[in-house]
């Protein structure tokens, strides 16, 4: 895994409470999100045991397998996560998935493009495709290690079902139930996946430049 990709990974770990890094009572730091997400792949990519961890990253065996855990947790795809960023000073409220072609246009797949004479849109083919690859080696440790069913790591620590939020409907005409229509339809809004797309292009443009020779 790129050391790029890895920071980008604990960057968006760290809206998990868990990941981030706190003070106890007297004023001593616990595990920063770099310690607890280096122990979680340190576990996946090389198959040690939790009580590695102890010796090169001060952090006992018990504490490594929870990292562990919260982090296979956090990477699985489907668990929408409220994420902002700024793309071509465009603001998007939305994570997405780099994909290949046959996937949907919708605003949570960022597909390449098939052919294209646009410099800039072969400068972000380049980029898309190069990232994309990186992703797929850095998870195929994950498919490796479990069978590609994260769920074959869901340990009992108390998070289980009865943790997860639910929506309760009334009579009528619920708001949530609109909430959820809005968001459903949004999701897949072909208008919004063409302008995330167009905005990366040209913030692609803006940051890296042409092609190189």
């Amino acid at each position: 895994m790129s050391r790029e990709l890895f920071l980008r990974i604990v960057n968006a770990l760290e809206v998990d409470p868990y990941f981030q890094q706190r003070q106890d009572a007297v004023g001593r730091l616990s595990f920063s999100p770099i310690q607890k997400c280096t122990a979680a792949v340190r576990q996946l990519a090389y198959g040690t045991s939790a009580d590695c961890c102890d010796e090169y990253l001060r952090i006992g065996e018990s504490t490594a397998l929870e990292c562990l855990k919260k982090f296979c947790k956090a990477v699985v795809p489907g668990h929408e996560v409220a994420v902002h960023f700024l793309a071509n000073n465009s603001h998007h409220t939305r994570g997405y998935y780099l994909t290949d072609g046959i996937y949907p246009d919708w605003p949570v797949f960022v597909k390449s493009f098939q052919f294209s004479n646009d410099e800039k849109k072969r400068r972000f083919k380049e980029m898309q495709e190069a990232a994309r690859k990186d992703v797929e080696r850095a998870f195929g440790v994950l498919q490796a290690r479990w069978g590609g069913n994260a769920s074959n790591f869901d340990g009992d620590d108390g998070e289980g079902p009865s943790s997860t939020p639910q929506t309760q409907f009334n009579s009528g005409a619920p708001p949530e139930f609109a909430a959820y229509l809005a968001r459903n339809a949004s999701l897949k809004d072909a208008r919004l996946h063409a302008r995330l797309r167009d905005d990366l292009v040209e913030h692609i443009w803006a940051r890296f430049g042409p092609v190189d020779p």
